[in-house]
Order: C-alpha cells, then sequence, then structure tokens
C-alpha cells in the first residue's frame, strides 16, 4: 500500500478514486478528451495491482470484471458530465 502521512491507500479505495475522477474532470473541464481518463487509468490500475503499488493482497475476487465495469461506467458518465458541463456554461 502506499503510505504517506500515515494513512494507507488500498485498491478498493483506488477505483474508487478514479471511477469518481474522470466525471468530475469532466464537468470542470468541459472537454471531449477527459473521455479518454477511464481508459488510461484502468490499465495503469492493473500495472499497480501487478507491481505491488497498492500492497502484496491483491484487490479481491473478481476484481477484473469490477474493473472493466469502472472502464465502461467511468467513460459513460464521463461523456455524460462533459455533455452536462457543456450545457451549463451555454446557458451562463
Amino acid at each position: 500500500m502506499i503510505e504517506r502521512a500515515g494513512y494507507a491507500l488500498s485498491p478498493l479505495t483506488l477505483s474508487v478514486v478514479i471511477w469518481i475522477m474522470p466525471p468530475l474532470a469532466g464537468l470542470l473541464l468541459r472537454r471531449w478528451w477527459v473521455a479518454l481518463l477511464p481508459i488510461v487509468l484502468r490499465p495503469l490500475f492493473e500495472i499497480g495491482l501487478n507491481d505491488g503499488w497498492w500492497g502484496c493482497c491483491g484487490a479481491g475476487e473478481n476484481w477484473q470484471f469490477w474493473t472493466e465495469v469502472y472502464t465502461v461506467v467511468g467513460l459513460v458518465t464521463t461523456l455524460a458530465a462533459v455533455a452536462l458541463g457543456r450545457a451549463l456554461a451555454s446557458r451562463a
């Protein structure tokens, strides 16, 4: 696990951050290229698991399935957030 300043970042915590960050970035930045973040972050998460960046215990049962779900849901929600951000910006 990554330990800094007395806290540890578990694979579950990291996966939630990876799932929330792209839609939030899409809403704030309002750029279509932000939709690539879920696609880029998934391999980084898997590389980190293989190299032990997140500790020695892995991510639990069916983690491959759930990373695919996170990628698809992240892509869809990021696209929706970009569209919402652009719609809100055009109204202002």
